[in-house]
Order: structure tokens, then C-alpha cells, then sequence
């Protein structure tokens, strides 16, 4: 009789991120959607950079969230340090680099940026990869190379590669230290590179992807709704032929006869131009109507929240307020803040970063400057409120005065 030893050892089953993780496709890959014929569906970063601009609830809501995250940009350090960093910010638009930052890694889920300056510094700027072009590759992996795993950031970051025209005879390849990389949701899934590799961890998630169905849909419905609507707000007419119905029905003619005469007038009017009169008698014409069983208005209406919902964009921030009490508005602009302030600490550290390289490059110590940007959270005060709190000794003059409003020049003086 056989006897279980529990002292006998257990064979262990060693974990590995298999290449059989798929990661999730579509299955709309056409490159036509509404007005548009050019799609790239083979690079998710060309196809990133055409969904952002091709529909004003996309450009306008990516726009606003990327703005909203560095709103409020200021610096702190010492007092002489801050002063040369804003004279240097004011000169390069360093702003503009900042808000690019916010932008793109909504867009993309990854910011790669080259930092570019001249001798002490000048002219110090960020120059965001092509990402459409750009690969990176962890430690133990080569250019050009096809694991059959999936492709994870190696115990030493340092010694990843970021790569742009991989393996072709313009490539240029950078190394951890001399660039800005930072990531948004990086492990929510398996990712392909530009080379169709899988990754995990190397590429972050841009928040266009969930969005996909929903701006495709609107795009041909917008294009769907102006070829419909051609003739006094119609694109189609019923035509009832009540003469020649009638014609049939006291054998004064027979159907088929009846039938030629309707083929005769279709064919003549077939071409009917916008605002062009139908004229006839014995003609009904009714028009149907071009919501049907399904109100494509609700439903247009219900794809531009989606989007808006998919940005971070609030029905209370996007002009559409009615009907909404200022309890739910707080509700729901409480739970969106939430998320925004997540994003907005990966953005501050890129941020940072960037400050540091440009403090670097000048000769001067890294984290001698620390960026700010305004909480996003942070609740709104009346004039009144904080003048009581200035008097009561609750903030400074300085405070006060910049949460007022006044230049900078006027708060020194």
C-alpha cells in the first residue's frame, strides 16, 4: 500500500510571462472612418497622432486635460536659483515644453524626450522622440532582434536602449540617463512595438485606445448624417404616384403599363439637387423620418460623452450643465479629480526631471529648482474669503496676492 510522504519535495512550476499573451485587437481595421481615408492601422503612434486630430471632442478634451495637469506651473528653491530659472523659462517657453509633456502622454501613455541645448546650457529644450519611429529595448535584448517572449524592462534600467529608426542606417540610439522617459499605466497590458514585438512594462497606455469604437462611430456618423441630408434637410423622399394608382384601378391603364411611368419619373429625377423643387401632379412625397427607430442625435450624443468620459471631460466642463445639480456636479467632479491628481504626479516627475537636466547642463546642482503646479482639488476662494484669511494672519501677502491674480512685478513692488 502506497503511502503519501509529505517530506517528499513538490516539483515548483516556474512563472514566465509567455509570448501566448495576446494583446487585444479590433476588429475595425479599415483605414477609411468618416471623411478620412489615411488611417495607419500597422503603427499605433501614427494612428494615436490621427485620432487626436481628427474630431473637435477629441482634440478640444485631449487639449483641456493636457493644459489642466500643469495648471498653475510655478518653482520653488532659493529665492536667487527660481529667479534665474524664470528668466531662462521665459526666454526658451519653457511652459509650452511643459504642457507638451502632458499632452503626449495622455496621447501616447509614453513621453520620450531628447534634451537639446548649447554650450552652459543655452538654449536648453526638450525634443520628444517620433514615436512612430522609436523602439526600446531592455538589457539583453539587441537591435533588430525577435524574442519569443515578451519583452520586460531588465533588472537594471539604466541599461535599456531607446532606439529611433532601429537597425536601419539613420538609427541613433540614447541611453537611460540622457533622456526623459516616463510611462502611464505601463503593466495594464501586452503591448506591441513598432516592430510588432510584445512588450510589458516598456510602453505605457494612451488613453485614446479605449476610445477607438467610439470615434470611428462618430466619425461615420457625422459623414453619414451629411450625405443623408441633401434635399430641405432629407436624403431620401417617399413618392406615392396617387394619379397613376388611381389610373390602374379604373383599367385605364394596366400595372404594367402604371410601372413604366413610375420607372420614367424616377429615372428623370433621380439626380435631384439640393433645394431643387419637386414638381408634378397627382405626386404625394412625404419624408421619413430620419431619426427611424434609432434617434441618431441621442446616439451621437451618447458617443461625444463617451469620449468626454474617456478624456476625463466632464459633462459640467464640456458646456453640456443642463439638467445637473451642483451635488452631483461635486460628485462626479470629485471622483474625476482623483484620477487627474494621479496623472498630474507622473507629469510633475517628468517635469522635474527636465528641470534638472536644464539645471545640469548650466552648471548648476540638480534639484536646486523643484517644480509645482496648482492641486488640482484645491477649492476655489472668493476675493472676500481670502482677504478675511490674509487679515486673520492664514496666508501671506505673497499668497495672497498671487491667489488674487496680481503680476508678479506688482507683488515684488
Amino acid at each position: 500500500m502506497s503511502e503519501l510522504n509529505a517530506a517528499a519535495p513538490t516539483p515548483k512550476r516556474k512563472l514566465s510571462l509567455a509570448a501566448a499573451v495576446e494583446p487585444l485587437n479590433r476588429s475595425n481595421t479599415s483605414s477609411t472612418s468618416g471623411p478620412y481615408v489615411n488611417f495607419d492601422q500597422n503603427n499605433r503612434f501614427t494612428f494615436y497622432q490621427q485620432l487626436s486630430t481628427c474630431n473637435p471632442h477629441v482634440s478640444t478634451g485631449l487639449n483641456k486635460l493636457g493644459l489642466s495637469l500643469v495648471k498653475g506651473m510655478s518653482f520653488d528653491g532659493k529665492k536667487q536659483a527660481v529667479k534665474e530659472f524664470k528668466e531662462y523659462s521665459k526666454k526658451s517657453n519653457f511652459t509650452n515644453q511643459i504642457q507638451t509633456i502632458s499632452r503626449v502622454l495622455c496621447r501616447d501613455g509614453t513621453y520620450l524626450a531628447k534634451p537639446v541645448y548649447g554650450a552652459n546650457g543655452g538654449s536648453f529644450r526638450l525634443v520628444p522622440f517620433l514615436m512612430p519611429y522609436t523602439t526600446i529595448l531592455p538589457e539583453g535584448y539587441a537591435p533588430g532582434s525577435r524574442p519569443t517572449k515578451i519583452m520586460q524592462p531588465g533588472k537594471d534600467l539604466e541599461k535599456t536602449r531607446f532606439y529611433v529608426y532601429e537597425k536601419q542606417q539613420a538609427q541613433e540610439v540614447l541611453e537611460f540617463n540622457k533622456v526623459v522617459y516616463g510611462n502611464y499605466n505601463e503593466y495594464d497590458s501586452v503591448q506591441l512595438d513598432v516592430k510588432k514585438r510584445k512588450t510589458y512594462g516598456l510602453y505605457g497606455s494612451s488613453l485614446l485606445v479605449p476610445l477607438i469604437p467610439s470615434i470611428q462611430n462618430l466619425l461615420d456618423i457625422d459623414q453619414g448624417f451629411i450625405s443623408f441630408v441633401k434635399k430641405y434637410g432629407n436624403g431620401r423622399y417617399i413618392f406615392n404616384f396617387r394619379l397613376v394608382e388611381e389610373l390602374v384601378k379604373q383599367d385605364i391603364i394596366t400595372p404594367e403599363e402604371g410601372q413604366e411611368i413610375i420607372n420614367d419619373w424616377c429615372e428623370k429625377h433621380k439626380d435631384l439637387s439640393e433645394n431643387e423643387d419637386i414638381v408634378g401632379a397627382g405626386i404625394d412625397v412625404y419624408t421619413p423620418d430620419p431619426k427611424g427607430s434609432l434617434d441618431i442625435t441621442k446616439f451621437k450624443e451618447s458617443l461625444e460623452t463617451e469620449i468626454q468620459i474617456g478624456l476625463f471631460q466632464s459633462p459640467l466642463n464640456m458646456g453640456k450643465a443642463s439638467g445637473t445639480t451642483y451635488a452631483s456636479a461635486y460628485m462626479v467632479e470629485e471622483d474625476r479629480m482623483l484620477v487627474l491628481e494621479g496623472i498630474q504626479e507622473i507629469v510633475k516627475g517628468l517635469a522635474q526631471t527636465a528641470v534638472d537636466f536644464r539645471q545640469a547642463a548650466a552648471g548648476k546642482q540638480p534639484g536646486s529648482v523643484t517644480i509645482e503646479f496648482e492641486e488640482l482639488s484645491l477649492e476655489k476662494l472668493t476675493v472676500t474669503e481670502m482677504q478675511e484669511m490674509y487679515n486673520t494672519g492664514v496666508i501671506s501677502k505673497e499668497m495672497f496676492l498671487k491667489r488674487t491674480g496680481f503680476p508678479e512685478e506688482e507683488m515684488q513692488e
